[in-house]
């Protein structure tokens, strides 16, 4: 279990609403899953749940965002599949 290398700190756009804001305090890093498109994918825990997280290089800020909007579409609607959770 590691907490190095997820940001301590969210780099906040105006598009983002304080409901998918997350605290990196409560990720608990397990292992590596693989690499996606901007950033490697790890396994994590949190609050008691297993999800995915994606650290991303913040060069790609731009794409991440527009992926992060399609994430929230999707899991909108087929919320049984995949979950954005911030």
């Amino acid at each position: 279990m590691n907490r190095s290398n997820i940001p301590s700190q969210t780099t906040r756009d105006d598009d983002v609403d304080d409901k998918h804001i997350v605290n990196a305090e409560e990720i608990v890093r397990e292992k590596y899953i693989g690499k996606g498109t901007f950033g490697n994918v790890y396994k994590a825990l949190y609050r008691s749940e297993y999800v995915a997280v994606k650290i991303v290089k913040i060069s790609d800020w731009t794409q991440v965002s527009k992926e992060v909007e399609i994430m929230k579409k999707i899991g909108d609607k087929y919320y049984h599949l995949i979950r954005y959770r911030g």
